[in-house]
């Protein structure tokens, strides 16, 4: 693990915990905002730790929301 100052935009990242998570935006030193690929939830990641299969996590997040109010619907396929 090593804790890095951002991710690159547009590449999607596997938290630990299994949810998938597009990089939209370095916000600045140790932060990204972050969108739950599964429903939109949109937050910006603090601290963030990458790991060397490519997952990551983060010490802590703020401004979690869901951009247009609620979550994203899923089209199924």
């Amino acid at each position: 693990m090593v804790r890095v100052q951002e991710l690159t935009v547009g590449e999607v990242y596997r938290n630990r915990n299994g949810w998938d998570y597009l990089c939209l935006e370095n916000a600045g030193p140790g932060v990204v905002v972050l969108e739950r690929v599964s429903d939109g939830w949109t937050l910006l990641a603090h601290g963030i730790c990458l790991y060397e299969d490519g997952s990551i996590e983060w010490d802590w997040s703020t401004w979690g929301h869901w951009p247009d109010g609620r979550p994203r619907e899923v089209v199924q396929e």
